[in-house]
């Protein structure tokens, strides 16, 4: 029993040291977008993990791999910006173009997420003026327009233009093909930044791994140094002495 209390007293504090290793890479998003950064941390070969915190969301990652993990996010242009939707009017009756600037936005920002939802798309940005409504006077209408942007990756493969344009001209009402203008943004990763590693003992790790590994020791030989003291005092005393039954 004495022996199984003063394991529980070493192992405890030791888990709870090692688990404390974790440090939080991203606070405060939505679901979506810390799914995706879990993802997108996972297919690098790291570890990474979610959790809830007021209704809101951070990722959390060991903090041996905090470096090169915020380094991914920024080649990957992660997180992504929220998009702002104005609320519709609280009174009983809105304008005619408040109502429209609103379902304009709320166009744009849907297209803005079909755009980022392409392989190799780190950001998307749509603008774009509708026409003002039926002509008077037997005046011709003037068509809408609009103008795409998109950041890509060096290695990415968009689409044709042809394709991106199909995608404007059926979210926007009222956009004429032609007056589609796409431009096309490439982003150069930063390179990641250089490891720098140290010694602890004879072994030699990243530096940001050095705090962890020695917690880890130092847990190790205080196990070691109990279990050998707990080893030393059962020899000395040696076996119990047998009671003989009385006759």
């Amino acid at each position: 029993m004495l022996f199984s209390n003063r394991l529980l007293f070493i192992t405890i504090p030791l888990c709870v040291a090692i688990a404390s290793c974790s440090e939080v890479l991203e606070p405060d998003l939505v679901s979506r977008d810390a799914h995706e950064l879990v993802a997108v941390l996972h297919a690098a070969g790291m570890q990474a993990d979610r959790r809830s915190t007021d209704g809101r969301w951070e990722v959390i990652v060991p903090r041996a791999e905090l470096s090169a993990a915020r380094a991914l996010l920024v080649r990957e242009g992660l997180p992504r910006v929220e998009r702002f939707i104005p609320d519709a009017p609280s009174g009983l009756v809105s304008s005619i173009d408040e109502e429209r600037a609103r379902r304009l936005r709320v166009a744009t920002v849907s297209l803005e997420d079909t755009l980022l939802s392409i392989e190799g798309v780190i950001d998307a940005r749509v603008h774009a003026v509708l026409p003002d409504g039926p002509s008077r006077r037997g005046l011709a209408q003037t068509p809408g327009r609009s103008a795409v942007l998109l950041v890509h990756r060096p290695d990415a493969v968009l689409p044709p233009d042809e394709v991106i344009r199909s995608l404007v001209i059926g979210s926007l009402e009222g956009v004429d093909a032609d007056r589609v203008t796409i431009v096309r943004s490439r982003r150069t990763p930063p390179p990641a930044p250089p490891r720098e590693w140290v010694a602890v003992g004879p072994i030699v790790v990243d530096e940001a791994s050095s705090g962890p590994l020695v917690v880890v020791l130092g847990g190790l030989c205080a196990l070691v140094v109990l279990l050998s003291s707990i080893l030393i005092v059962v020899s000395f005393r040696g076996p119990s002495p047998r009671r003989t039954a009385q006759p």
